[in-house]
């Protein structure tokens, strides 16, 4: 009995082609979309790590879904660096909003002895850096301010009397002005 291994048949597109293209159109190798999908699970992983800090296994499952995360983060942020500037600007740009957020995630996290040492997580803090200085150097970054809001002044208060009775309901709403 002998086993004849045929070649697999190649596949041949509708117009002939033996290899057909895999892309027809160019597609940018990250989104705005893109960028907060990953930094929301980033920030998941950053809560799930610092809120498992007591139990020891738990936390180690936590830091290592933060470095696997932390990882895509450091690829996309490189993806960045390399890639076109009108495109990082148009997605790190701007108000800074995405940078800023990816930036006050990373630097309360604390990690265990166990993965303090891993590159993953320097590699990150150094990506974060490089954008900073291509923002700057494009000048289009805006450091982190707090937005201060202003209360409204009240000026009084509609249906306001002197005198109340014992037991009444009162029912008062502020009028603002501005």
């Amino acid at each position: 009995l002998k086993c004849i291994f045929l070649p697999r048949p190649v596949r041949v597109s509708a117009a002939g082609l033996a290899h057909p293209p895999t892309r027809r159109f160019h597609m940018p190798p990250y989104t705005a979309e893109k960028v907060d999908d990953l930094f929301d699970k980033f920030e998941k992983c950053a809560q799930r790590q610092a809120a498992n800090k007591g139990s020891a296994v738990k936390l180690r499952a936590a830091e290592s879904d933060l470095l696997k995360c932390s990882e895509n983060c450091r690829d996309l942020l490189n993806d960045a660096i390399k890639g076109n500037r009108d495109l990082l600007v148009e997605v790190f740009g701007g108000n800074c909003k995405r940078f800023h957020r990816l930036r006050q995630t990373k630097d309360p996290v604390e990690l265990s002895p166990m993965h303090a040492s891993d590159s993953r997580w320097e590699d990150l803090t150094n990506a974060i850096d490089t954008i900073e200085e291509i923002l700057q150097q494009l000048g289009t970054f805006k450091p982190f301010a707090v937005e201060k809001k202003v209360a409204p002044e009240i000026s009084g208060y509609k249906g306001f009397r002197r005198r109340f009775d014992p037991g009444e309901k009162i029912w008062m709403r502020p009028e603002c002005e501005g």
